[in-house]
């Protein structure tokens, strides 16, 4: 196995803490479990993988038309973290500029992991 890659479709969510906010997608369930079933052996701190991430506006919040406000493909690389059964992806500012994006937006994830 020389790549693990994983498409799915996400949705942004916002946390805000005491001196920032924060946007992030849940990697789903089942991409999850695939993800710690393969990839256990490169776990670094916190559990975290290592991670090239592209990201496209899939969709509009409710009302909007497809496609509407559509931004660019952003890439980056990153780190994915467990949470709860799944993954949280966090979205750097540049690339939700880059993708148009913001709270409750649709998203298509390509998420490769790095270091196999």
């Amino acid at each position: 196995m020389d790549t693990l890659e994983y498409k799915f479709e996400a949705k942004v969510q916002q946390s805000s803490g005491r001196k920032a906010t924060y946007f992030f997608v849940l990697v789903p369930e089942g991409e999850s479990n695939h993800i710690t079933h393969f990839s256990s052996h490169l776990m670094r701190g916190f559990k975290s993988l290592k991670v090239d991430v592209a990201a496209k506006k899939s969709g509009g919040k409710a009302g909007e038309k497809a496609g509407e406000k559509a931004g660019k493909e952003a890439t980056w690389r990153s780190s994915i973290f467990p949470s709860d059964g799944k993954y949280l992806l966090l979205l750097n500012k540049e690339a939700r500029k880059t993708a148009a994006l913001d709270t409750d937006d649709k998203v298509q994830i390509t998420l490769t992991i790095l270091d196999l």
